[in-house]
């Protein structure tokens, strides 16, 4: 089986409390997807960006 790590990044205009929310209902969700090995959440409140990597093992073709 192959390795995928994905890299996200964005800015946000929100207020920190409204994306950590929805960080907190999209955590169960993603926990669930098949082949997920790890998830680590990104935030920098004073640049106003957050994101995360995620590892995953894909089925070869």
């Amino acid at each position: 089986m192959a390795k995928k790590i994905l890299q996200i990044n964005m800015k946000y205009k929100i207020p920190a409390d409204v994306l950590a929310k929805a960080f907190m209902d999209l955590a169960k969700p993603i926990s669930e997807v098949k082949g997920l090995e790890w998830k680590v959440w990104l935030h920098d409140s004073v640049k106003k960006t957050a994101g995360g990597s995620i590892s995953l093992r894909m089925k070869s073709p």
